[in-house]
């Protein structure tokens, strides 16, 4: 039986473009500025703890044609200025390295890999791993159907970061296969804890989504069964990730992005239904990432030329 951390984060979000075919708007398009003031009443929100946040600058563009569908983003914690994305479902088995201003530097192809859904990509970043995760965890017909029509089990392929300045490469991945405990998921928000090597799973839900956990090591010669650690009031998350230092989380929806605080040695799941920083609620996009040595953040929408904002830390 599950173990529900539900502590009341009472939310009730309006959310737009957002069925399974739908794409969302651009990162810069207004929705509702007040859909977490809900959220902010009920968990209340960290009035003065730090890192506050800015409004969104746009700092680049990515490239008009090769990246249609970028579902993620993560910085690279080994060289600075380097970002890593991947295109969504039905797209080549590739990632990209781009920079701040969304340039490309590098395509990398993942030999033997299936981009059946690809949604989120993140770094271990404990030191001297500096591996990627690439999470094909999207399932839309399992969040359409309750799970009656998905998919049997979902995968995570694991690379060591290439070297973005030596160009295009093609690389071979390890795998890894999980299960749910109960029944499929569609999930868009996966990082790994840079302090355990554990890797996270928040499932996108239209309220309240699901965290599951995949322990370190993780075992690439049989599927894993995931652990229910916890149940979030938050609809539709597209993404997640952990800052450098492993002291604060983000999850991002189409409607918000909240930043969740984790003490030294604190229970990411037991962080994630906590207080947390609120940033741009009033605007839409699907991939987000923390930058490389700080609580800023990078976010990208999906689509050709898709513009990327950073949201700056104050």
């Amino acid at each position: 039986m599950r173990t529900s951390l539900r502590v009341g984060l009472a939310l009730t979000l309006a959310v737009t473009a957002c069925d399974a075919q739908a794409s969302p708007p651009d990162a810069g398009s207004a929705v509702d500025a007040d859909g977490d003031d809900a959220a902010r009443a009920d968990a209340g929100e960290l009035a003065d703890a730090g890192p506050h946040y800015g409004p969104p600058v746009q700092v680049g563009t990515l490239p008009a044609s090769g990246l249609p569908e970028t579902s993620g983003i993560v910085a690279s914690r080994a060289q600075p200025g380097v970002f890593w994305v991947e295109n969504d479902s039905g797209n080549p088995a590739d990632i990209a390295a781009i920079d701040a201003t969304g340039a490309r530097l590098a395509t990398i192809h993942l030999a033997g890999a299936t981009n059946i859904d690809w949604e989120d990509i993140s770094i271990d970043g404990r030191a001297g791993l500096e591996e990627i995760y690439v999470a094909d965890a999207g399932d839309n017909l399992a969040r359409t159907s309750d799970g009656a029509m998905g998919r049997a089990s979902v995968r995570i392929y694991r690379i060591a970061e290439p070297d973005a300045s030596a160009g295009d490469a093609t690389v071979t991945p390890e795998r890894f296969d999980f299960t749910y405990p109960d029944r499929p998921y569609d999930c868009e928000g996966v990082f790994v804890d840079h302090r355990t090597g554990d890797v996270y799973f928040v499932t996108k839900e239209p309220s309240p989504a699901e965290v599951f956990v995949a322990r370190a090591p993780l075992d690439a010669s049989a599927s894993t069964t995931l652990t229910h650690v916890g149940t979030i009031d938050l609809s539709l998350a597209t993404a997640a990730d952990m800052s450098t230092d492993g002291a604060r989380i983000v999850v991002r929806g189409y409607a918000v992005v909240r930043v969740f605080p984790l003490a030294p040695g604190g229970d990411v799941a037991a962080a994630l239904v906590g207080p947390f920083l609120s940033a741009m609620s009033g605007s839409v996009a699907e991939a987000i990432a923390f930058e490389h040595d700080g609580y800023g953040m990078y976010t990208v929408a999906e689509g050709d030329a898709a513009r990327l904002f950073y949201l700056p830390a104050e």
